[in-house]
């Protein structure tokens, strides 16, 4: 028996050579293990056991390949499997209760029936074969983690999704490609008892279609959805979604095509109030500005880069920014919960957080960081440095979550850190907090660690 808790890279430098496991693989928590194979048909041969609590990788080395694993494998609660290049075939036995993700234009095969009690999630394919069923128990997302994250997850073969078993799915637009799918190509079966989890910050009214099969049976019992409401129709086919939105304005760009104020780039004509839900997602990647005015609104959901520079904006419900926020000048207060999905960039203005705030790097180079609620960094790479410009104020919390880092550096004296705690989380991935050259801040009393 063999435990990994470091790192086991498998990469083919030339041709050819399996990874033989004969007896029991146990990837740790905190474990990784690569495949990074260049030739087609070379992965993990083998009798033995591969138990996964860690991470397993698929990447691509030079070409996308298909790489088999002939050991039993046993995906554990805690595992982690990402498959981002090529196919990824498990000819052994295959047990499923962690989490998979499958990248666009990857697959996941295993040929014949099995189940899911743990997560599937992506933008690929999950592969069983003709006639072969996959039996949901846990959760199947489509999607992916940052961006525009709504995606089709596609199924080769069956679909049982049993009582215990939940399809969660997000809803942008009624446009094809702004909401997610779960295509099956063969019988998609509901028992009773299945729920359909829908999240995001839906548009305007319109037919979404979440759910394809060549053949569909049964009805979801619980369909859970924010504060929109619809009305569920079943064919022999697919499921529609009649979803009707309360004070939904969408971005059309029609105006100046960028300034927030602008009021021919909204659908209405009119620029957003408070009362209003605000989504911006278009074709392109315009910038999305606010250099001047002072508005507010009840919630956004935008996947475009948005720049505040001058004005003020105040959102009192939930916010999502799968594109990059930035902040030069003015003001952006967020009183309810909000998703930072494309990085958070800070150089002047101020930054209100007075909800649970996710962002997965933070840039701070100047402006003000305040508020009274917890901004989670959960990915690599963000960075503080001041000279004098750069400010945390209020009782809020800064936390550096398991797997991330956060690096602080700079010389200036009139750096402030009033009131607010930096919390570092312990965990399986344990997070980086560097401290480079000298800070000498300026507070009224030592800024928290925890």
């Amino acid at each position: 028996m063999w435990g990994n808790s470091g790192v086991i890279t498998k990469a083919n430098g030339g041709c050819c050579a399996n990874f033989t496991l004969s007896g029991t693989l146990n990837n740790l928590a905190g474990g990784v293990f690569t495949l990074n194979d260049s030739v087609v048909g070379y992965g993990i041969a083998g009798a033995g056991i591969f138990n996964n609590s860690g991470t397993f990788n698929k990447t691509q080395n030079g070409a996308a390949v298909s790489s088999p694993i002939a050991p039993a494998f046993n995906n554990l609660a805690t595992g982690m499997v990402n498959l981002n290049s090529g196919t990824l075939t498990i000819s052994g036995a295959l047990s499923q209760a962690g989490t998979i993700e499958v990248a666009s234009g990857t697959t996941f095969q295993k040929t014949g029936s099995w189940t899911n009690n743990g997560t599937i999630r992506g933008s690929g394919t999950v592969n069983l074969g003709t006639g072969n069923t996959l039996t949901n128990s846990g959760t199947i997302s489509p999607g992916v983690a940052s961006g525009d994250n709504t995606a089709t997850l596609s199924i080769s073969g069956n679909l049982t999704n049993t009582a215990a078993g939940i399809i969660s799915m997000e809803l942008s637009s009624p446009v094809t490609g702004d909401f997610d799918l779960v295509a099956v190509s063969g019988t998609a079966t509901l028992q009773p008892g299945s729920t359909l989890n829908l999240s995001g910050l839906t548009a305007a009214s319109g037919a979404y279609v979440p759910l394809t099969a060549g053949t569909l049976t049964g009805t979801f019992s619980t369909i859970n959805s924010p504060d929109f409401t619809l009305i569920p129709t079943y064919t022999s086919s697919n499921l529609s979604l009649a979803v009707t939105g309360t004070n939904w304005i969408l971005w059309d760009g029609g105006g100046d095509g960028t300034s927030w104020g602008s009021a021919g780039n909204w659908s209405t004509d009119t620029v957003p109030t408070s009362t209003d839900n605000v989504l911006i997602d278009v074709v392109g990647t315009p910038t999305i500005t606010l250099p001047s005015g002072t508005f507010s609104i009840n919630r956004i959901s935008s996947t475009e880069t948005f720049t505040v520079s001058g004005g003020t904006l105040a959102v009192a419900g939930v916010c999502k920014f799968s594109g990059l926020l930035t902040l030069s000048s003015g003001a952006l207060t967020l009183n309810g919960a909000a998703v930072i999905n494309g990085g958070l960039s800070l150089s002047g203005g101020t930054l209100i957080a007075n909800s649970a705030t996710t962002a997965t790097t933070l840039t701070q180079t100047g402006g003000t960081l305040g508020g009274t609620g917890t901004l989670t960094l959960t990915g690599t790479g963000s960075t503080w440095s001041g000279s004098g410009t750069s400010f945390w104020s209020g009782d809020g919390i800064v936390r550096v979550a398991n797997g991330a880092d956060l690096t602080l550096s700079g010389t200036g004296a009139g750096n402030s850190f009033a009131g607010h705690a930096l919390d570092i989380l312990a965990g399986e991935r344990s997070p980086s907090l560097v401290w480079s050259n000298s800070i000498r801040a300026s507070m009224p009393s030592p800024m928290p660690v925890r």
